[in-house]
């Protein structure tokens, strides 16, 4: 799970281990997730499970392969990858914020596409597994002072959608 540390990908994470299910997470915060591995392993029930973190930040998309096949490594067998790492900021259309945007757009399209080739790459290796990409109902309608947002959400969801035909 990329953007393991808070928000969706904390919760993904919290309730895949009540499961059962052994986690590779990912976040550019890594004591965070140590901290979330700790809470997990706390849990009734969860001490058995094998936990790796790693830290990613996917805005370096060049690092994102590597990365994930270092956890993929110490996990053995890879199940599947939520590429869940996202950012959102309230920004306005020719208000100066151009920078804010473009870090949106980094993260949420750019860094989600690399983890996307990254699973791919590593499951056609494997011989099977499922990509689940983390998108928003934000994909499918304008959101005034969310722009940036909606358009790599739609643009995210349009890939996912591409990707699953290709790889049928």
């Amino acid at each position: 799970i990329t953007g393991a540390s808070s928000g969706i990908g904390k919760s993904l994470a919290l309730e895949f281990a009540k499961r059962g299910y052994n986690l590779g997470l990912t976040a550019r915060r890594e004591n965070k997730l140590i901290e979330l591995r700790d809470e997990i392993l706390g849990q009734a029930g969860c001490k058995h499970l094998q936990i790796e973190v790693a830290a990613l930040d996917v805005n370096a998309v060049q690092t994102v392969e590597p990365v994930l096949s270092g956890l993929f490594q110490k996990l053995g067998t890879v199940d599947v990858v939520v590429a869940n790492a996202g950012i959102n900021q309230l920004t306005g259309v020719g208000k100066g914020e151009l920078e804010q945007e473009l870090a949106i757009v980094q993260t949420n399209l750019l860094g989600a596409i690399a983890t996307v080739n990254a699973a791919v790459s590593h499951f056609k290796t494997q011989g099977g597994g499922h990509v689940v990409g983390i998108s928003s109902l934000a994909s499918l309608t304008p959101i005034p002072k969310q722009a940036a947002y909606c358009a790599t959400k739609a643009g995210f969801s349009m890939y996912l959608d591409c990707a699953a035909i290709e790889l049928q």
